[in-house]
């Protein structure tokens, strides 16, 4: 692990770099009656729902000589980009690609390694679905001028449809089926960004009605962020563990002072395409054991996810720990997140309209066992990832995360240079009265002395 001032490492990396927002589209309620749940299962898949639709962040990007408009959600496990074509008859909910109209649009086999005419289909799995579709290159782009030329692109014909999203915008650092250069190297290669590093900021206010002051930034470090004292100056870097995969090692866990780890060091995923941290049942089985209690009244269902029946103030100054590191784990840092950060109360989301029996509010921690066991992995998603400023930096094979700041002070950095403008214009205009007044006695003076000569 290295530790490195963020002021040192922006006068090093500050290159040509491009910003977007991050936007949060929450269902609304249907209506003013909640469906009542009985059965623990309906609890669990209603949840993990509800928070799904709710807490995932978007970006738009544009596809084809057309720029047609996607709502894509971000995913640094995958390197193409995905979006269902004109084809998909099951995909009528989804934006789909009119390939047709676009003149920059082609079809690959990356078997063969050329272009083709008619394509051929394959079936890669995407979240545990398998997808019937061919690959396609054309220009991906965040606006109308900040494009990844001639990038791959996945489209699909069969398969279930993309939940709440019109597609996925891969930023995984290595190759992808058909290039040999992930996203932001494309846009390295085209001298669109300095440098393959992107910075995530994911808002922790979850709650904002329609977006949020999410934000990525593609080729260096967010520099405003730094002047406004969201985050410490100091950036923890570690080495991934595996080449062109964004993991890390996850060596312990805690909650609330007790371990929630099955003492078996896994593999950490770092993905803004969850809200949740997700892992596997087995590991989910330890996380219950220590939760779910009487006193707090959490109870947890089917090894998925934990609900509490009432609201989630009683894990306000909670701690959860997770002591992450590369493969040296002398150099593993402990992180600590208040409980509370890790739970979405019922009354948040407008999506999460539906009764658990008598109780209309609840509270659902936010670590589901959703992970398939043969991964042998965490996956941290939003909820994680918004107590931090994530640097993603494919350049040098490592992740760093810069700790969000408690108490925001009220005094940023643009404020204070105002405040200075301010007292250096006052402090001049103090001078120069000072000044002024000293002329005009000097001037009177001269005077009364010219009058004491003639008498």
């Amino acid at each position: 692990m290295k530790l490195i001032t963020l002021s040192l490492l922006l006068s090093i990396t500050y290159q040509k770099h491009v910003d977007f927002s991050l936007h949060r589209e929450p269902i609304k309620k249907a209506n003013n009656h909640p469906i009542v749940l009985s059965t623990e299962q309906d609890v669990v898949d209603k949840a993990i729902e509800s928070m799904e639709q709710s807490i995932n962040f978007y970006t738009d990007i544009y596809i084809g000589s057309g720029r047609q408009r996607f709502k894509a959600i971000l995913d640094t496990n995958i390197s193409p980009i995905i979006v269902a074509l004109t084809d998909c008859d099951q995909c009528v909910n989804n934006t789909q690609f009119a390939y047709l109209n676009s003149s920059t649009a082609g079809f690959f086999d990356p078997l063969r390694g050329q272009t083709y005419l008619p394509r051929d289909d394959y079936y890669p799995t995407y979240t545990q679905s398998t997808y019937q579709g061919s690959y396609l290159t054309d220009d991906v782009c965040l606006s109308e001028n900040v494009c990844a030329k001639n990038y791959s692109i996945f489209g699909i014909v069969e398969g279930p449809a993309i939940t709440d999203a019109d597609g996925v915008l891969g930023l995984r650092p290595g190759p992808g089926p058909i290039d040999n250069s992930s996203f932001m190297e494309h846009l390295v290669e085209q001298g669109v960004i300095g440098s393959s590093m992107f910075g995530l900021y994911v808002s922790p206010d979850v709650t904002k009605s329609v977006s949020s002051e999410s934000k990525i930034r593609f080729g260096g470090i967010d520099q405003d962020l730094k002047d406004d004292k969201l985050f410490s100056d100091d950036v923890s870097y570690f080495s991934l563990i595996q080449l062109d995969t964004w993991h890390l090692r996850l060596y312990s866990a805690t909650f609330g002072g007790k371990s929630i780890f099955n003492g078996l060091a896994s593999t950490v995923e770092f993905n803004p395409s969850t809200p949740f941290i997700a892992v596997t049942p087995s590991h989910f089985e330890q996380i219950a054991k220590t939760v779910q209690s009487e006193e707090t009244g959490m109870k947890c269902y089917n090894n998925q996810a934990c609900v509490r029946m009432g609201d989630c103030k009683v894990y306000e100054g909670v701690k959860v720990t997770f002591k992450i590191g590369d493969s040296d784990a002398e150099g593993a840092q402990e992180f600590e997140i208040d409980a509370r950060n890790l739970m979405v109360s019922s009354k948040d989301l407008d999506s999460m309209a539906f009764k658990i029996g008598d109780y209309e509010e609840y509270c659902v921690l936010g670590i589901i066992g959703t992970v398939p066991e043969s991964s042998k992995k965490y996956v941290m998603g939003n909820l994680f990832l918004s107590n931090f400023y994530t640097l993603f930096d494919a350049d040098h094979q490592r992740i760093g995360f810069s700790i969000k700041l408690t108490e925001k002070p009220i005094l940023t950095k643009s404020l204070f240079i105002w405040f200075g403008i301010a007292a250096g214009v006052l402090l001049v205009l103090i001078i120069g009265i000072k000044v002024w007044k000293r002329k005009k006695e000097s001037d009177l003076q001269k005077k009364l002395d010219s009058m004491a000569e003639l008498l």
